[in-house]
């Protein structure tokens, strides 16, 4: 089985974790005698660690300060367990808010609207944080979006939630408050927004019901989906005599990162280990052979920054090591499985969904009438002329016929499939040929030897 480092090739199968950071080890072995999957419990456990380390905890790169909120949303089948793993994490969450209210801020109680949740995360609400460090007071609004269903936030056609969202990420603000203005004319100020987003899904859902502006301004591409069909058939989970002691040790840990707020640095050996990947890469744009992916992978050295960063926080440190970077990397294998599956199903580039569809309706149209037959265009644009103009069908189907997938014969305006190219091109991953196993990471949950 694969180990991944820093830049090697994305690998066709799963891979061995071989180290986690100390939080998610330790709730790795909490919630291993449970159902979901495993990807689905680090997406779980990375979400609540995101809302621990806060708005005023960050990684110094360069002149930029990148700070470790993260939108995670689980990808499974109906019945799949991602809601069980949901679950185990908030009860772990709303556990410790309870002991520290000062820093863990309940979920927004409504994201069904922007101006619901701008009105929550107003300065005069009770989500702005509040931290003296050296003396001085710092300020940040936890806007923790948390919901078993991604369907919850999505549901409407309110543009404007997807905006922020992606406008927000990055924690990218030109002054200390962000202002929303909404169209009765009405203003919120938001302090320093912190927005961590931590949902379930099935791939159906996001191919039916994701409305036009998810797919369109990149917010799509700032989520890690972690896909996974597995779980366990566990009559009595969690049964284990030492489960309470696992749990005590686990409450006490996430307790005392959510106390505190880290500056994180670099050491010397990462900071040249990282380096060395992005120019030789240009951030892993040279090395990903997905066109559909290369708009997600603009944002790979970003998110490696962020998990790594993530990774120093949750094992208790304050500078990134080059193992940080590996498992970094070793997560986002996990979650580019996640984007590719979710990216294609959704049509998040307007034209790659077109060309499917097209491709789709040509190869439909193959298999009922017979050997190589041929399709009128001017059928083609008829069907779809709700989604494009004609004569922007009619260039898709040249770039289609450019790439070896499709014979378009201009003169006569008909079209056909190169069908084992055609069929190459729909083809999908699938879960099953990248699932992480509890072996595959068996040595990484056992105790350091030099701890």
């Amino acid at each position: 089985m694969t180990t991944l480092h820093l830049g090697d090739e994305w690998p066709s199968t799963g891979i061995t974790i071989p180290w986690l950071p100390m939080f998610l080890r330790k709730y790795l072995r909490y919630v291993k005698d449970t159902e979901p999957a495993p990807i689905h419990h680090i997406g779980s456990a990375l979400s609540i660690a995101s809302v621990a380390a806060g708005g005023l905890t960050h990684v110094e790169y360069g002149s930029k300060k990148v700070v470790l909120n993260t939108y995670i949303v689980n990808i499974a089948p109906s019945g799949g367990r991602k809601t069980e793993a949901f679950i185990l994490a908030m009860q772990l969450f709303n556990t410790i808010r309870d002991q520290n209210p000062l820093t863990l801020k309940p979920p927004m109680p409504d994201i069904t609207s922007n101006t619901a949740i701008m009105q929550a995360a107003d300065q005069r609400g009770d989500m702005v944080v509040s931290v003296l460090i050296d003396g001085r007071e710092k300020r940040y609004t936890q806007i923790f979006l948390a919901a078993s269903e991604f369907a919850a936030l999505l549901r409407t056609r309110d543009k404007d939630i997807t905006t922020f969202l992606t406008t927000i990420f990055d924690g990218a603000t030109s002054s200390e408050y962000f202002e929303y203005r909404t169209q009765m004319g009405g203003s919120f100020q938001i302090i320093r927004p912190y927005v961590v987003l931590f949902m379930g899904s099935t791939l159906e859902w996001l191919a039916d019901r994701v409305p036009q502006g998810a797919r369109e301004g990149g917010f799509l591409y700032r989520i890690l989906f972690f896909w996974s069909e597995q779980f366990s058939n566990k009559a009595f989970p969690q049964s284990s005599p030492d489960i309470g002691l696992l749990k005590e040790d686990l409450e006490q840990t996430f307790l005392a990162l959510s106390q505190k707020s880290s500056t994180i640095t670099w050491t010397p050996q990462a900071q040249d280990y990282f380096a060395d990947w992005y120019q030789s890469t240009r951030g892993g744009i040279l090395t990903e052979p997905f066109a559909e992916l290369q708009a997600w992978t603009s944002r790979l050295g970003i998110f490696i920054i962020k998990l790594a960063g993530l990774s120093a926080f949750m094992d208790n440190r304050i500078y990134i090591q080059p193992k940080d970077l590996d498992f970094a990397y070793s997560i986002m294998h996990f979650a580019r499985i996640g984007a590719l599956a979710s990216l294609k199903i959704t049509g998040a580039n307007k034209d790659s969904w077109l060309e499917l569809q097209l491709i789709k309706s040509i190869i439909q149209s193959q298999t009922k009438t017979g050997v190589h037959p041929s399709l009128p265009a001017s059928f083609l644009c008829r069907r779809f002329s709700s989604d494009a103009s004609a004569f922007k069908i009619r260039q898709i189907l040249e770039s289609l016929a450019d790439l070896g997938i499709l014979i378009y014969d201009k003169s006569r305006d008909r079209v056909a499939a190169k069908l084992p190219q055609a069929q190459d091109y729909l083809r999908e991953p699938k879960a099953k040929d990248y699932d992480l196993t509890w072996d595959q990471i068996s040595d990484a949950l056992q105790e350091p030897k030099d701890v």
